[in-house]
């Protein structure tokens, strides 16, 4: 790593770091989440186009990122890209805010001023003390990206009482959940290769049968999967009826709170209320892991009110509206610049109804482009 000391004991490194090397920074974060893995980057983007970012004080990280090089890097032409990030919640403690300016201004002048590479980000904000992130980006160089699609989710709060939760949720949920209690519903949860091989099946037949398009493809996550360590997998809840599953849900719990990735059901999951049960059993089985929060994985009321009605009923009295901050970009050289202006309008002209969802913006993608996740019933 190549280390670049400003002094205080403050220091930030660039480098390429192994999986290894990387988780262990990744796990001491709280904001930490499956985008920022070394397993998906190296799945999404390919390991070799991908590098490493770490601020420190004191020998301890207080900042992290993982960048997606893409173009031609070497030739200073291209873009740098990262995902839910940069990290900037230290496992325990409050958010580093400065940290993150410190991470944010070497990785501009690492990035943009010596190699001329455009530097894109799209940062999390799901706490009530990061409001000002948009503000903290805009004084350190960055300018927000107008054409980056908005993306709004729901948080639930597990440090609340689970009765609580459960009281603050509507009525009809309650009701639903009980009917598939009654209906003979079993439920069970692993992060073994069967338990994601049930999902996708019925992934694929709720794909078929809603008629919707090519979205960010389970298949990409059930290959990170492989590489995962084994307390960063992925987990599936899967729902069945008479030994058929009938409704499945795939989630991701690295930092202090548990991402909803992906969800589907059958018609006979949705005629038994499973999806109900599947929800109420992974936010009980969250809480008891200790997380302080769970995201429901989006929702858009415009374009996907169905879901999003779904999520609001799940998320109940308890849970709020989050919208994170979008994306943000630091210019690089004129090449760079050019190469960014052509690949948005490759983007738009060939890009599918859906947006795309968080992580994974198409305009960067080494590979298959990827499109809005469907989450919910």
């Amino acid at each position: 790593m190549n280390v670049q000391r400003t002094g205080g004991g403050n220091e930030v490194e660039f480098g390429r770091l192994t999986a290894e090397e990387w988780t262990k920074v990744l796990t001491a974060f709280d904001d930490a989440v499956i985008y920022q893995t070394w397993q998906y980057g190296a799945e999404r983007w390919g390991a070799r186009n991908l590098s490493h970012v770490v601020a420190r004080r004191d020998g301890e990280p207080v900042a992290a990122a993982q960048v997606a090089e893409v173009g031609a890097p070497r030739l200073g032409v291209g873009v740098c890209y990262v995902p839910w990030g940069p990290l900037f919640r230290p496992r325990g403690r409050r958010p580093d805010m400065e940290g993150l300016r410190r991470i944010l201004d070497a990785m501009r002048n690492r990035y943009c001023s010596d190699r001329g590479l455009c530097l894109r980000l799209r940062p999390q904000a799901v706490d009530e003390g990061e409001r000002s992130l948009a503000g903290v980006f805009v004084d350190g160089g960055y300018g927000r990206v107008a054409s980056a699609p908005e993306h709004r989710t729901l948080l639930v709060d597990l440090t609340l009482p689970v009765d609580e939760i459960w009281r603050g949720t509507k009525r009809v949920y309650r009701q639903h959940f009980r009917k598939a209690a009654r209906s003979g519903v079993d439920v069970a949860t692993g992060t073994e290769p069967e338990f994601l091989d049930r999902f996708m099946g019925l992934y694929a037949e709720m794909k078929s049968r809603k008629g919707f398009g090519a979205c960010a493809d389970p298949a990409l996550f059930a290959s990170v999967q492989q590489g995962l360590p084994d307390d960063l997998k992925m987990s599936a809840t899967v729902c069945s009826h008479g030994g058929e599953p009938v409704s499945a849900l795939v989630t991701s719990a690295i930092g202090d709170t548990c991402v909803m990735l992906f969800a589907a059901s059958s018609p006979k999951g949705r005629e038994t209320c499973a999806a109900y049960l599947m929800w109420g059993s992974a936010l009980e089985r969250v809480e008891e892991e200790g997380r302080r929060g769970i995201d429901l994985g989006g929702i858009d009321p415009e374009r996907a009110p169905g879901p999003a009605t779904f999520k609001a009923r799940l998320a109940g009295k308890t849970g709020r509206e989050v919208r994170h901050p979008g994306q943000f970009e630091a210019p690089g050289g004129p090449a760079s610049r050019l190469c960014v202006g052509l690949a948005l309008r490759l983007r738009d002209a060939v890009r599918c109804v859906a947006s795309p969802g968080p992580g994974v913006p198409s305009f960067v993608s080494a590979k298959s482009p990827p499109a809005r996740k469907e989450a919910g019933p």
